[in-house]
């Protein structure tokens, strides 16, 4: 399923790439970001969350170079509680933070306001560590998702985030080993404060 989204995407990119018009000007920007985690009890089987989302935070740097694209780099932790499966042993802090590149492709040329959809996909790090058997790992991870920005200004903006990151992982038990896909769907919230680089007309025809 995911591998079709993925075709998806890079097919609007593609069509994108040729439909979009002239930039309007390039910026940089930073965004603090602050929202909730979807924590998979599935892809968890030997542990029990205290919650299924859980509070995240932490923030976006990029730089839009046309008006239709962007990357970016993504940095996000948060923390929830667990216990081993049968409520057995003391509830602990396990910690997930993902270190991530992003490119985002913005729909503003096709809708002409201030409000506009994006999409969003890239590839990073995810970490683990604490929680019930002390987990200490990375994995690479992949990120699928989109959004919807509402400029305030050409300095400000409000921006929504749905993000599904997620990576496999293997375990073994006895001769058996099965592979497991872990995610984190993010839902959030943030703000961009952006600062012009290049502004309209400074080109030459």
């Amino acid at each position: 399923m995911r591998g079709r989204l993925a075709a998806v995407a890079l097919t609007l990119i593609a069509v994108f790439l040729c439909a979009s018009r002239p930039s309007d000007g390039s910026y940089v920007y930073f965004s603090p970001t602050g929202g909730a985690w979807h924590w998979d009890d599935d892809a968890y089987p030997d542990l029990q969350f205290e919650n299924s989302w859980n509070f995240m935070y932490g923030g976006r740097a990029g730089y839009a170079f046309t008006q239709a694209f962007s990357a970016e780099l993504v940095g996000l932790t948060g923390t929830n509680n667990a216990v081993l499966t049968g409520g057995i042993g003391p509830s602990e802090s396990l910690r997930v933070s993902e270190f991530a590149v992003s490119l985002l492709v913005h729909f503003q040329s096709l809708t002409s306001t201030r409000i506009y959809p994006f999409l969003d996909l890239g590839a990073g790090t995810v970490l683990r560590s604490g929680g019930p058997g002390s987990l200490d790992d990375n994995h690479t991870s992949f990120h699928l998702g989109g959004g919807v920005m509402f400029v305030l200004n050409p300095r400000f903006a409000i921006r929504t985030n749905v993000r599904d990151t997620f990576f496999t992982e293997k375990r073994g038990g006895g001769n058996l080993t099965e592979q497991f896909t872990v995610d984190a769907l993010e839902l959030s919230l943030g703000v961009e404060f952006r600062i012009p680089t290049r502004q309209k007309g400074s080109r030459p025809e």
